[in-house]
């Protein structure tokens, strides 16, 4: 089977990716993979052919494939050997060696084919060395990819190492809150590389902070961020999902204080029914009625602060808080929007959003829920304190 025939190198393209998408028919591709890669060309996977059964289908799966698309978009693909900025044969992927280990040499080619499995084989090597790493096995898949795309750019040993001594400590002494920090020292300053590096360091950051918000730490007392229930408004069997986010984040916060007062998914239009008997489901007011006919003592203010959320989150209490969602962040517009504060960390404020993830720059919402989202202080600050420290409105509630 010829690799210059198009239908052939798309038919290949296919079964890369159904395994590297973990599809059903997973084992299937691999084999079949195989199959019609020593057809076209044996020499591709070497003489030795165990790693590949190795990766393909040894052992538990990992799913990197956040790892594969960052460093896919930063390093591009390149199927002619070429000098890297250190002045090193590099080819495919940003990869300086052959699946075989043999080193690149300036003049050769290689096929797409390869260089995903050159990819591929790099990655699982850096995946071995970084298993050094103190925690390792308590990252998620968002944590560990972030790690990965950091030591495929800069050396997969980099933990230890002298230079990387900033962010050795931050790993070791599990503080995760900074470690997007340290992953942005190490960006050449100064070079005419900075830039770019600087955004694949950002990049690998926020997927970093992804992965930390989908795995809340406990800490002594009610913990932080609070293992509170989450509403999504928009799954409503109302016709009043776009106009729930303040009764779905007040259910949330009653259904923490109060557990199985609300039943299933939707126990928040359980509480909009209770919420319709007062009043408007705007009105903060008929929001404090509401939850006081359920024994929470609340009140409405519009003079909180991150201390007072802090101290609230301490009491473990969240924090139904309301903000303007709209309009860039130099100036928030909007008629206002609900969501219920979890937790915190010096640097984020971490929320249940029960419309979506919220792009406090742009104004806009993302296409993804927000259980347990990590929302910046910075940009929190001015569509929340609208009008300067200490004027955030809340629902503050006693247990």
């Amino acid at each position: 089977m010829p690799l210059g025939n198009v239908t052939n190198k798309i038919r290949l393209h296919d079964l890369f990716r159904y395994y590297r998408q973990g599809l059903p028919y997973q084992s299937a591709a691999i084999s079949e993979l195989e199959e019609a890669i020593n057809r076209a060309n044996p020499h591709i996977l070497g003489r030795d052919q165990a790693w590949f059964r190795t990766w393909s289908q040894g052992g538990k799966q990992q799913d990197i494939g956040a790892a594969i698309k960052l460093i896919q978009e930063f390093e591009g693909c390149h199927l002619e050997a070429y000098l890297c900025p250190a002045g090193v044969a590099t080819i495919g992927w940003g990869n300086t060696r052959h699946v075989d280990g043999k080193p690149v040499k300036l003049g050769e080619k290689i096929t797409s084919i390869e260089a995903d499995m050159m990819l591929r084989r790099e990655v699982d090597r850096i995946i071995e060395k970084l298993r050094v790493i103190p925690h390792w096995d308590e990252m998620n898949a968002a944590q560990q990819s972030a790690l990965i795309s950091f030591g495929y750019n800069l050396g997969a040993s980099f933990y230890g190492a002298s230079g990387f001594e900033t962010i050795t400590k931050r790993l070791r002494e599990k503080d995760w809150a900074k470690v997007p920090e340290a992953m942005l020292l190490y960006r050449n300053p100064g070079s005419k590389f900075e830039a770019g590096l600087k955004r694949r360091r950002e990049a690998e950051g926020r997927l970093w902070l992804q992965g930390l918000a989908e795995q809340p730490v406990q800490q002594e007392g009610f913990g932080n961020p609070l293992q509170v229930p989450f509403y999504q408004q928009m799954d409503s069997s109302t016709d009043q999902g776009r106009r729930m986010c303040f009764s779905s984040s007040c259910a949330m916060l009653l259904e923490y204080l109060k557990p199985g007062t609300l039943n299933g998914a939707n126990g928040d239009d359980q509480y909009l029914k209770r919420v319709e008997q007062y009043g408007d489901t705007t009105d903060p007011k008929v929001q404090v009625r509401a939850l006081s006919s359920y024994g929470i003592k609340a009140r409405f203010v519009t003079n909180a602060s991150f201390v007072t959320l802090e101290q609230q989150i301490a009491k473990g209490v969240p924090v139904p808080c309301g903000y303007l969602h709209r309009g860039p962040i130099s100036k928030p517009s909007g008629g206002g929007h609900w969501l219920c504060l979890v937790g915190h960390t010096p640097d984020a404020v971490i929320v249940h959003d029960p419309f979506g993830e919220a792009d406090l720059i742009n104004g806009t919402t993302l296409n993804k829920p927000a259980r347990f989202a990590r929302y910046s202080r910075k940009n929190f600050s001015p569509r929340w304190q609208v009008e300067g420290t200490g004027t955030g409105w809340a629902i503050l509630a006693e247990r």
